[in-house]
């Protein structure tokens, strides 16, 4: 469906019987609106009432007005809703009931981007999703970000205090955040012939509440959610479950993979899963602090790393990061691969490989604060490079060998604030003797 609106008028369009929304809405507001004209415009009148909603809406108007829009129904109406403050829609009519008010917590859209100018045209799209708005899954993103990035640790030693979330998350990573896990989702109902259930979700979420080793953390991440179970089986658990079902289909997960890459260039129809809205319950959260102090509690090993030794380990205030290490089947095999693991949720996330370092044991990793920093460690040779991993967008980026120290494992390395320290360590190879390394090295990182 598509509409055109100016500032005194609307296309209206009339229905004597039932009208279903399962489609696109696509809304162009034409000219200047200004404070002193309408707030609402009809769009459709439907006497015999409507069913569902648009599973997709785009709405386009000048930048530089300083407006907001959204679309709301009521049994026989839809909506456009116009604000000039935040929050400040019109007030609910008679025949609306609160459910059938779409919030728009946060705005997706090209023109808002701070490499556009503010006189070009914004075009927003809400991709609705099992209920919810391509826009309101980005913002409970960011809550969930918002409370990890709290209990990540800002080591007292770094010179600068602990930035603000938007320092270290652009609204273009939350966005891709919340457009892989739909993928991932698209992916698996394709290859499964079906969609991820609400007995699924209902469950996933009964299991964090039930093995969480952070209580305190999860309940946090459920209010940050609105304590609104659809919500958070729909931001939190959705993820998790996504990654775990593709992991969990072993061999078979390539083809998942290339179905979700295949997928790239039709990301909003991906973003258009039919999946009923349902009714789920909030699980009491299990009490684990309260456990016995020096005692041992078992954590996931659903998608797990693999079994390995020589790896690193770092904690950085809400997850251990376990990277790199080797196995051997009488061949030694070096790893470059590695692991997140969330208490708060009882889960494991595997790390990106894209411009990961090359694999490697007994090598050395430092937490900054806000990435882990690797280096050193060795191969069948000796290795003098490295990588810092930043586990909010899960990307690697190399460090330069510039005057690098020279190859060796087992170092010993640590941060200062603002540099990390290297001491020790050794290298040999299989016809000469083991030779000893000293002297301190310093990596110091900028911005």
């Amino acid at each position: 469906m598509q509409c055109k609106v100016a500032s005194q008028q609307s296309d209206n369009v009339a229905v004597s019987g039932v009208a279903t929304l399962d489609g696109r809405l696509l809304v162009t507001m034409t000219g200047r609106f200004t404070r002193d004209g309408p707030s609402r415009y009809t769009l459709l009148h439907a006497r015999g009432g409507l069913m569902g909603v648009f599973s997709l809406v785009s709405i386009k108007w000048l930048m530089d007005q300083g407006l907001s829009a959204r679309i709301t129904y009521d049994p026989n109406h839809v909506y456009l809703e116009i604000a000039y403050e935040p929050g400040r829609f019109p007030p609910p009519l008679d025949t609306q009931r609160p459910s059938e008010i779409t919030r728009t917590p946060a705005t997706v859209s090209e023109g808002g981007r701070s490499d556009k100018p503010s006189s070009s045209a914004v075009t927003t799209l809400r991709p609705t999703v099992a209920g919810l708005t391509f826009a309101e899954r980005v913002a409970y993103q960011r809550a969930i970000e918002e409370v990890r990035w709290r209990h990540r640790i800002w080591p007292n030693d770094n010179p600068q205090p602990k930035p603000s979330l938007d320092v270290i998350v652009s609204q273009a990573q939350l966005e891709k955040k919340v457009e892989e896990y739909l993928r991932k989702s698209q992916g698996l109902a394709d290859y499964w012939q079906r969609p991820i259930t609400v007995e699924e979700l209902q469950t996933e979420i009964d299991r964090m509440a039930q093995h969480t080793k952070q209580p305190e953390v999860l309940r946090e991440l459920f209010e940050a959610l609105g304590n609104d179970p659809f919500v958070i089986a729909e931001c939190l658990a959705r993820p998790i479950l996504a990654d775990r079902a593709i992991a969990g289909l072993g061999a078979h997960n390539q083809s998942v993979a290339k179905i979700v890459e295949a997928s790239r260039d039709t990301a909003e129809d991906l973003l258009t899963m039919k999946i009923p809205r349902a009714s789920y319950r909030l699980p009491e959260i299990s009490p684990w602090a309260q456990c016995t102090d020096d005692t041992w509690a078992a954590s996931a090993t659903v998608n797990a790393p693999d079994a390995r030794n020589g790896h690193t380990a770092v904690w950085t205030g809400s997850e251990m990061i376990i990277w790199g290490g080797a196995f051997t089947d009488n061949v030694y095999h070096f790893l470059n691969t590695g692991g997140r693991y969330d208490p708060a949720t009882d889960t494991w996330t595997p790390t990106g490989m894209t411009n990961a370092p090359i694999g490697r044991w007994r090598h050395a990793a430092v937490w900054t604060g806000s990435e882990m920093i690797v280096w050193g460690g060795g191969t069948n040779d000796f290795l003098n490079t490295g990588g810092r991993y930043n586990p909010t967008d899960d990307s690697w980026t190399a460090i330069s060998t510039a005057n690098a120290p020279t190859e060796r494992v087992k170092h010993t390395a640590l941060w200062t604030g603002s540099e990390m320290v290297v001491w020790g360590g050794y290298n040999y190879n299989f016809t000469q003797a083991s030779t000893l390394v000293a002297g301190t090295a310093l990596l110091r990182i900028v911005g």
